[in-house]
């Protein structure tokens, strides 16, 4: 890795680092012209007496130097310069030094802007270079790993300034200051040493200025702790990333987040540089302006000045790039020694040499056979190991690898599936080590489900797909195909069903679903009619209460969509609110509230706040427990009228009333009518602004926002019937496995948002999600450990014989828990806790048994 902040700048941005050059020419150009126009009109025509009368006119622009007298004297005339009048030479100068002042604002401006530039392509380079690193490490360097990925935020954010600034600065200001210098022993020997002088002085006693640092405002924060984050979880999944092969899916998402970032460094560059110029403006402008008013004004004798005041100014202007210079030669000490520590934290982590050396691949599509020779190797995780294994079998072969807890069949299942290294002897398949083989392609041949199952954040697609080829992914409908057969396979579709039919259906499945939704639900009333259950669904009904819903659901008489609506805050909506005032429902409401909330503190006192009864059968959250009994207290000792605060919680527990459900005799025919009656009116006055917040029920739509369970029964399930809810979802899965809509069924389930940091909890487990990842890539040799974990023998048993199935033309290597029949598989490994052991006899299985 690259220690010197130098060579890491040009590597990085050798073309951009030409580009600043060029324009550091071109500004000291720029500073050579602002002087010797200054020059001219000071000495040659101010001070001169360039204007002798009224009508005389000079040459403006005129340039010209002199030769010393070992070139033999004389003058050299660059441009003779167009003859102007009084009036127009000396608003042409001033114009012109405007104009070369606004110039090098902007050269400067544009060196920030690129250096800012190179500073997010350097640092974007480093990230990506490290982060390469720990998504090809191998398995057990899982904590340098984890220390390299913790130093690819902040700490390569802290490089930013003097990776931007390591070429940006000399090859900026250098010109610049070497023009000045130049200028000053034109003018005279004198003033070039004293310029020379200074500079050697300010570069040894000049401090930084508070400006320099506001220059590292260009690298934000939030993003380098993004970066890091995502640095982190690559590493906290490494094993996963091995297993599947999913380096280069990873670094590419990772790079589209380093894009996203440098998006906003440049906007907050961008804000910078502004102020920056306008402070240079100022800077600049005014002490040129002042120039040319006194050379004005002792051109007409009132002021004395002369050719030493162009040299004034000169030495003015060397400040700045001095300065600037001296910071740069401190922060690229700091630099270097920063770079040091990263080397030192991610050197151990060699991912070019492996990515040199993995790149192996078998001699046919297939492999053939598996030989293990003088294999030994050692978790660090679990302390399990293995040694002294040499193993030999044909494929397409079933393999199982059986032992004591704790035993080398884990481990040798780990270092077929590319999980583990072996620290002695090699595994080959066909004669082609599996070490040495790409992970992209050992993941794509051989695959392993094992014991470090990783979760996404995302749909249960995303979580299924991960390590999928994205060649396989690019067909939505056959790569859909493929998880739904491998669903099946794994036992787990109902699980996967089951969520489809409960989870909103989406705007995206709305419209493949809102062709059938009519026609489904009138099946499935009529399923429900002829299997004698209709009246076990209480259908929506726009001039009707539904019994079987809550109190909110019959005012809104649809779906919230976002939080607007959303119950925990629905009693405080201020349009709800107007709507119950208007049909005099506050009052009503308020009372059941305080019924309600009356019976169930009298009913859960005594119980703690941690018994589930308080979550199960309660209106009120254990949170909510205390707030409602200090407002029954309050209202008994009538210490004070009633609060809005306790208005809305009240009304809040009624709005979840269900009088089915619930059964406290709170609603009658009259009170069902007035919150009818609410509904219209809520429906009427809905402000256009609030109408994307709810989704109506419409008897011939479908409602997106709902689960696709509600848009069939467009109905409530009856609460007061003991089984309801089984017979009629059984009447709904039949009406969609008659009407072929099942894999639409799986497929919103597929689309469901499960992951650790969102808190939802797939229904599928880890481990079969792990080993569905793997089906789903059509692996030839499919390599499984832990996955029977938790399960009963006869569920682990039809596993294994679906899984046997599934793989009749391909290998399957698998590590049976202790208690399953050894033969379930056609070849069968024995283990000890640390290598191979002999197969038992039959006596001493029937001894065991």
């Amino acid at each position: 890795m690259e220690r010197d902040p130098l060579r890491l700048a040009w590597r990085s941005n050798r073309g951009l680092n030409l580009v600043i050059a060029l324009v550091g020419l071109m500004l000291a150009a720029a500073v050579l012209l602002f002087l010797v126009v200054l020059a001219t009109l000071i000495d040659d025509v101010i001070i001169g007496g360039g204007f002798t009368d009224i009508d005389a006119q000079a040459p403006f622009l005129r340039l010209a130097f002199g030769l010393p007298a070992v070139f033999g004297g004389g003058e050299v005339v660059v441009s003779e310069g167009i003859l102007l009048g009084r009036d127009a030479y000396m608003a042409a100068a001033i114009a012109t030094l405007i104009a070369l002042v606004l110039l090098q604002v902007g050269l400067r401006a544009l060196v920030s802007l690129l250096a800012a530039t190179a500073a997010s392509r350097a640092t974007n380079g480093l990230r990506k270079d490290i982060f390469g690193r720990i998504v090809t490490a191998r398995p057990s360097a899982r904590d340098e790993a984890e220390a390299a990925a913790r130093q690819i935020g902040e700490g390569v954010g802290r490089l930013a300034s003097v990776l931007g600034e390591a070429l940006a600065v000399p090859l900026s200001v250098g010109p610049e200051i070497l023009v000045i210098l130049a200028f000053g022993f034109a003018q005279h020997l004198f003033i070039g040493l004293l310029f020379l002088g200074g500079a050697i002085a300010a570069a040894v006693l000049m401090r930084p200025l508070d400006e320099a640092r506001a220059a590292l405002g260009f690298v934000a924060r939030e993003g380098d702790r993004e970066s890091g984050r995502m640095a982190q979880e690559a590493a906290r999944r490494l094993p996963a990333i091995r297993i599947h092969g999913t380096g280069k899916a990873e670094l590419s998402g990772f790079g589209a987040m380093l894009a996203h970032l440098s998006a906003r460094q440049a906007a907050q560059a961008r804000r910078h540089i502004v102020l920056q110029a306008l402070v240079a403006v100022v800077r600049y402008g005014l002490p040129a302006l002042f120039i040319v008013i006194a050379g004005n004004l002792a051109a007409q004798g009132m002021l004395s000045a002369g050719a030493f005041v162009a040299a004034l100014f000169a030495a003015f202007l060397m400040l700045r790039p001095v300065d600037v210079l001296t910071r740069w030669i401190a922060g690229q000490r700091e630099g270097r020694a920063a770079l040091e520590e990263l080397a030192r934290a991610v050197g151990s982590l060699n991912a070019r040499g492996e990515r040199r050396r993995r790149a192996a691949r078998l001699p046919q599509p297939s492999p053939q056979r598996i030989e293990v020779k003088g294999l030994a190797a050692f978790d660090p995780h679990s302390g399990h190991r293995l040694e002294d294994v040499d193993l030999a079998f044909d494929l397409p072969a079933h393999v199982a690898l059986v032992g004591p807890p704790g035993s080398g069949a884990d481990v040798l299942a780990a270092i077929l599936g590319g999980a583990l290294d072996p620290t002695e002897g090699r595994v080959l398949f066909d004669g082609v080590d599996v070490g040495e083989m790409s992970d992209g392609y050992r993941a794509a041949v051989i695959a392993f489900a094992g014991a470090d199952p990783v979760m996404l954040d995302g749909s249960l697609r995303d979580n299924l797909t991960y390590g999928v080829p994205p060649e396989l992914t690019r067909d939505k409908d056959a790569c859909d195909a493929r998880l739904i057969a491998a669903l099946k396979l794994v036992g787990v579709d109902a699980e996967v069903y089951s969520l489809g039919l409960n989870g909103a259906v989406g705007a995206h499945a709305a419209g493949r679903l809102a062709p059938f939704i009519a026609d489904a639900r009138r099946a499935v009333r009529e399923e429900l009619a002829s299997d004698g259950t209709e009246d076990l669904v209480d259908p929506f009904a726009a001039e009707r209460y539904n019994r079987h819903g809550t109190v909110a659901e019959n005012i809104l008489f649809g779906v919230p969509v976002g939080d607007t609506f959303e119950e925990r805050r629905l009693a405080r909506n201020p349009f709800l609110r107007a709507v119950l005032e208007a049909e005099e429902l506050t009052r009503p409401l308020t009372e059941m509230g305080l019924a309600i909330a009356t019976q169930m503190v009298e009913m859960f006192a005594g119980i703690p706040d941690d018994n589930a009864l308080i979550e199960r059968f309660s209106f009120f959250s254990a949170e909510e427990r205390g707030r409602y009994e200090g407002l029954i207290a309050r209202r008994a000792q009538r210490r004070r009228s009633e609060q809005a605060e306790d208005r809305d919680l009240l009304i809040a527990l009624a709005l979840r009333y269900v009088e089915t459900r619930h059964r406290l005799g709170l609603l009658d025919e009259t009170l069902e009518a007035r919150i009818v009656a609410a509904r219209r009116t809520f429906a009427r006055l809905l402000p256009p602004g609030l109408a994307p917040a709810i989704e109506f029920w419409e008897a011939e739509r479908l409602c997106s926002a709902a689960s696709l369970s509600d848009n069939l029964l467009f109905g409530r399930v009856a609460y007061d019937i003991a089984g309801a809810e089984e017979r009629v979802h059984a009447a709904v899965r039949r009406v969609l496995a008659s009407l072929d809509l099942d894999a639409e069924v799986l497929r919103l389930g597929l689309s469901a948002r499960v992951g650790p940091r969102k808190g939802l909890v797939s229904p599928v487990p880890d481990r079969l999600v792990d080993l569905i990842r793997c089906l789903a890539r059509e692996p030839q040799v499919l390599v499984v450990s832990h996955i029977f974990d938790g399960m009963t023998r006869s569920d682990a048993e039809a596993l294994v014989g679906r899984l046997r199935q599934g793989f009749e033309s391909r290998s399957l290597v698998a590590v049976l828990p202790p208690g399953l029949s050894e033969d379930c598989l056609g070849r069968t490994v024995h283990f000890s806790r640390s290598g191979l052991a002999q197969p038992r006899t039959a006596a001493e299985m029937a001894e065991q048994s």
